[in-house]
């Protein structure tokens, strides 16, 4: 009984402190008593795309459309130009005393033909295969996580 006694006293002085913060004398009243707030979870699948394994199979896939595009370049030739340009000061090996205004100059270019291409090519070939498994993960992925958000929607 003492208990309950405290309790209304509790619940009279909140009541009045609401009151104040309220700045007011209607005294309100709480007439559902009822708490607990439903919660509805909606199946919006529009937000799937931004889940962190979608993602990460998103970022697989485009590994390895890029080892592909890197492959594929590799089988196409080098070009290769170089331009030297340097000064000496002294004595060279030829015993010719240079000064800093005698420059030594020198020019590069290259061509470099890839020869064995057959293993280049079977490189290249599994990685479509893989591009469209991890598709297929994708999309199987994103069917489980939109069933999951369902059934939790019906909960």
């Amino acid at each position: 009984m003492i208990q309950l006694n405290q309790l209304q006293q509790e619940i009279d002085l909140l009541q009045l402190e609401f009151q104040l913060l309220l700045n007011t004398p209607t005294k309100f009243i709480l007439e559902n008593s009822q708490f607990k707030v439903e919660t509805v979870i909606s199946p919006d699948t529009t937000l799937l795309k931004q889940h962190p394994l979608i993602k990460q199979l998103e970022q697989q896939t485009h590994v390895f459309k890029l080892n592909t595009k890197l492959e594929r370049s590799k089988l196409l030739p080098d070009l290769n130009f170089s331009y030297n340009n340097m000064s000496m000061i002294g004595t060279g090996s030829d015993n010719v005393l240079y000064n800093s205004s005698t420059r030594f100059q020198s020019v590069q270019a290259g061509l470099g033909i890839p020869l064995f291409l057959v293993h280049k090519k079977q490189k290249l070939n599994p990685l479509n295969p893989c591009i469209r498994l991890v598709k297929i993960i994708i999309k199987a992925a994103s069917k489980t996580l939109e069933m999951n958000i369902r059934r939790l929607a019906q909960l």
